[in-house]
């Protein structure tokens, strides 16, 4: 009786040893500490990333106005295109943008599309608020275009790009592979102001 629970076990960690291994090489991410990289090693290691899939809460504030709401997004970049998704409750789309690699751009608002290269300005006229649709990219990967301030680990703090936008990095967290991603955003214009909090990465390969 005694030898057949040891082999049982043994049997027992062996599968679950497999299923860990096989789950590892599956998800094709080699692990890094990217606090022991350089800043040209971890945009080298971003910028490699195939599918970056993000999900959480998104604020805006109409600096005119004043007015002010937040809703659910989804962030999914996949092979040099990506999306941006705001959902309300029981997952209803108010909005969402899809943006090829090639720069063109689709907009749906309710029934409407919109189709062309100027989604951050449909955006502009639909809800009030300016959001830098072309950048979004490197924004969410933590490494925006412009003049720069660093932490003491290297992390990118705040950018201003051109007097056209600040971009302001509040924290960041360690995900599956050791990537460090930013997961809280705020982005500024003389438009508005948007506060992305990112809760979940669902897919980073």
């Amino acid at each position: 009786m005694l030898s057949k629970l040891v082999k049982s076990s043994k049997l027992y960690l062996t599968l679950a040893a497999l299923t860990v291994l096989t789950a590892c090489s599956s998800s094709g991410l080699e692990e890094v500490d990217f606090d022991n990289l350089t800043k040209e090693e971890r945009e080298a290691k971003l910028l490699s990333l195939n599918e970056l899939e993000e999900n959480g809460k998104v604020g805006f504030m109409a600096v005119l106005s004043g007015q002010r709401f937040s809703v659910d997004f989804n962030y999914h970049y996949k092979h040099e295109d990506f999306s941006l998704e705001f959902t309300g409750p029981m997952g209803m789309q108010y909005a969402k943008v899809d943006v090829m690699s090639d720069g063109e751009t689709l907009l749906k608002v309710r029934s409407e599309e919109f189709f062309g290269n100027n989604t951050r300005e449909l955006l502009k006229r639909e809800f009030g608020f300016d959001v830098p649709v072309a950048d979004l990219r490197k924004i969410m990967l933590g490494m925006p275009e412009g003049e720069k301030t660093y932490d003491g680990k290297g992390y990118v703090t705040s950018c201003n790009f051109d007097d056209e936008y600040i971009v302001r990095y509040k924290q960041y967290k360690t995900f599956r592979g050791g990537y460090t991603l930013p997961t809280d955003i705020e982005i500024s214009t003389a438009f508005s102001k948007i506060r992305i909090k990112v809760n979940n990465v669902v897919r980073i390969n």
